[in-house]
């Protein structure tokens, strides 16, 4: 499952499946409930496996958007004209503009999703 507390509260979370075909369809309409997006990944545990890739790409997408942002900064541009320049740009993650108020005012506690969950999901995969 993907999606931040506002997506779960408009029941737009998006759930990646594993398992039987069969046992998808029965639970669907519970799923349907919460999310607007279904997809089945494969067999028991892709949809597990799926997440794992999912968290590893956001988390090299905003590592690549704090080294954007502190390279912008080091050559003069203001947070203000990055902010600008960097959210919906073709190489930024859709993701990235639903963190950028929070970046923008140094609001980091609680993490969405803490960094040693990453570090934890690149030894997994080794």
């Amino acid at each position: 499952m993907t999606g931040s507390k506002g997506l779960a509260e408009a029941a737009k979370l998006t759930f990646w499946v594993g398992g039987e075909p069969s046992d998808l369809e029965t639970c669907r309409p519970l799923l349907e409930c919460m999310g607007n997006r279904i997809i089945h990944c494969g067999g028991q545990g892709m949809g597990t496996s799926l997440k794992m890739v999912m968290n590893q790409l956001l988390g090299t997408a905003m590592a690549g958007y704090a080294e954007a942002l502190v390279l912008g900064e080091s050559l003069g541009l203001s947070r203000k004209v990055l902010f600008e320049a960097l959210t919906g740009a073709p190489a930024a993650a859709p993701f990235l503009a639903l963190k950028h108020e929070r970046i923008e005012k140094g609001n980091y506690e609680p993490a969405d999703f803490p960094l040693r969950w990453l570090q934890r999901i690149c030894t997994w995969s080794r």
